[in-house]
């Protein structure tokens, strides 16, 4: 799953609505998931990415209950819901301890989407998942 379906999917989960944008302040093309009202229909237009922002991870894990348990001994994060079941172990790998728990909450919330979705998509819960992939 590509980092934009897991984006996608992390947002329908959360009750965020956005939509893709091209930058156009870069040379090469890339897109951002703009997210143009908060939780209270103001106009606010912001960046949403929780892969590369730990605050939006943050908020997310909050927004839907989560339990995130960093085990750097291990080298791995767990994330579990509100009944502490484990939604999915990501391993420590490329990027740190920081890139890999952000990347834990969002395939978490990925998880979470609405029901038939993970399916075809092949996201289970207590997925053990290595950074990069």
């Amino acid at each position: 799953m590509t980092d934009r379906e897991l984006l996608e999917r992390a947002a329908r989960a959360a009750g965020i609505s956005g939509f893709w944008e091209k930058d156009t302040a870069f040379i090469q093309d890339r897109y951002f998931f703009n997210v143009p009202y908060d939780n209270k229909n103001m106009l606010t237009g912001f960046r949403w990415n929780p892969l590369a922002e730990s605050g939006e991870a943050l908020r997310l894990a909050v927004r839907l209950g989560m339990v995130v348990q960093i085990d750097i001994d291990a080298g791995a994060t767990r994330v579990l819901n509100e009944y502490f079941e484990v939604l999915l172990i990501h391993l420590h790998v490329d990027g740190g301890a920081e890139a890999a728990t952000r990347k834990a909450i969002v395939r978490a919330a990925a998880s979470m989407a609405p029901e038939g979705v993970e399916a075809a998509h092949g996201i289970t819960p207590a997925t053990v998942e290595k950074e990069g992939e």
